[in-house]
């Protein structure tokens, strides 16, 4: 790999690209025992001398180049779409769209006002003080859910006797 003289002598920390351009024009810096130029490529087998001492120069390239890996890899890695996050995102909007907005709608829910009812009653109890009849619990026990409610059929007022007229009780 080949590397500009002012990119490796910044990276080296002597100075700013602009300072070590300036370094250059003064002549302060060699490469291979002659004089540098601006548009000089140096690569690891070059032996470059700055105020007459040596720099690591295979070092320094070795590092660029990891540190250019390195940065050409976080550069790929956030323009790759990530299919492992988009899946829990989606999967999380679908689950917050099929519950209800309001807690207060959710059956499980400690502030839905049927289950408040309920377990104000299951904890008070029967107490000494005459209870409040409260109808959508009677009706809620009375939904043909469960039990002989469903099944119970209201009696007749009129009986069939002989003869398939219809007779009220009363006439009898």
């Amino acid at each position: 790999m080949k590397l500009r003289i002012n990119k490796l002598i910044s990276d080296a920390g002597l100075g700013s690209r602009r300072d070590v351009e300036e370094y250059i024009r003064l002549g302060r810096v060699k490469i291979n025992g002659r004089r540098a130029q601006l548009s000089d490529l140096v690569s690891e087998t070059d032996v470059v001398f700055f105020d007459e001492v040596d720099l690591p120069v295979k070092e320094l390239i070795q590092e660029h180049a990891a540190e250019e890996k390195l940065q050409t890899k976080l550069k790929k890695d956030s323009e790759r779409p990530r299919t492992r996050d988009r899946r829990s995102e989606r999967a999380e909007s679908q689950r917050i769209l099929s519950a209800p907005k309001s807690a207060a709608l959710r059956k499980t829910s400690k502030n839905n006002p049927e289950n408040k009812r309920a377990h104000k009653a299951h904890t008070e109890g029967w107490g000494d003080e005459e209870e409040v009849f409260d109808e959508r619990l009677l009706r809620h026990h009375n939904s043909g859910r469960r039990g002989s409610a469903r099944n119970t059929r209201p009696a007749r007022s009129e009986h069939r006797g002989h003869g398939g007229k219809r007779r009220s009780f009363d006439e009898e």
